[in-house]
């Protein structure tokens, strides 16, 4: 318990360093992406032609590329400063960087060496990490190693990391009330509404919950309010899937029950128009609700607490 506290209390005060709020916002670029991202600006400062070499794959990936320049009237020097230029403002919030002094110019022709990084001490030195002095350890080093692979001092680091995050997220809503979508593009999370799975960047996260860019469009066009995370035990709506569960009503029945004005739903659609979740509003469906009480569950859930009492969930 004593590691596992330590651990936790380490974990969330890292980020509270700035630095790792930085990194948070690089954008871990794929080879395909850095292509797309870059090709743009180079055709508008008429540079032509980029194409990527054999990379060199070790600690971190490097690439090669060359590409044309197609104004004939830009000297050699011009040349390669207006591309460094270019490319070091395009990569700014990558994980890429172009090597310093990699940059030739022959003829026409430029080559150079991109770099890309993956660990996450070297994306915290990208964003700008520095050496700082230690402050003293809580714990001897022994103690810690002894019990790193304890189950309880993991289950610390998680919970640290996870609070860590989420104050870090909060801290960005002073600059972005509304919300924001989240910038990790590894990751994948679960709707809030639709219950749906998403890459993190795809999720709109706010202190409402995470949503889904679907929910949160709809959201946004009015279709719905801002609803409570679902199975919230105080949720302001229900979904097609609980009506059966907790109010006994045969799925065949439910489209009946909306034609005949007893059950009002609100339906959920993409871009393209598809219906993809429909949801119930409690505030609209009350007289459904007085007809149809929620059931009580016969499945009885107990933990004991730390006494050895028990306590039903």
């Amino acid at each position: 318990m004593e590691v596992a506290n330590v651990i936790h209390d380490e974990e969330m005060q890292k980020y509270d360093d700035p630095v790792y709020e930085r990194v948070s916002q690089l954008k871990r670029t794929t080879i395909v992406d850095l292509e797309k991202l870059l090709i743009e600006p180079l055709e508008k400062a008429k540079y032509a032609k980029l194409s990527f070499e054999k990379p060199e794959i070790d600690q971190y990936v490097i690439v090669p590329f060359t590409l044309q320049d197609n104004d004939s009237s830009r000297r050699d020097r011009i040349s390669v400063s207006d591309l460094e230029k270019l490319i070091k403002v395009a990569l700014e919030d990558t994980n890429w960087r172009l090597l310093s002094n990699s940059v030739m110019y022959r003829l026409g022709y430029l080559e150079g060496r991109l770099k890309g990084y993956e660990r996450e001490e070297d994306m915290l030195k990208l964003a700008g990490k520095t050496e700082e002095p230690k402050p003293k350890p809580k714990i001897d080093e022994e103690k810690r190693q002894k019990y790193a692979s304890n189950n309880l001092v993991q289950l610390g680091r998680m919970t640290g990391k996870y609070a860590g995050i989420e104050n870090m997220r909060k801290r960005r809503l002073l600059k972005e009330p509304e919300g924001f979508f989240l910038d990790d593009e590894e990751n994948r999370l679960t709707c809030s509404i639709c219950g749906e799975h998403y890459y993190s960047n795809e999720m709109w996260w706010n202190l409402d919950g995470t949503r889904c860019k679907d929910c949160w469009r709809n959201i946004k066009k009015g279709v719905i309010p801002s609803l409570t995370p679902r199975y919230d035990a105080k949720s302001n709506w229900f979904e097609s899937g609980q009506i059966k569960s907790n109010h006994g009503v045969h799925p065949s029945s439910v489209r009946k029950l909306v034609k005949e004005g007893l059950l009002h739903s609100r339906d959920l659609k993409r871009k393209d128009g598809t219906v993809y979740h429909t949801v119930y509003l409690v505030s609209e469906n009350q007289e459904f609700l007085k007809k149809y009480p929620k059931k009580k569950s016969d499945i009885k859930m107990t933990i004991a607490d730390k006494d050895g009492k028990s306590i039903e969930l």
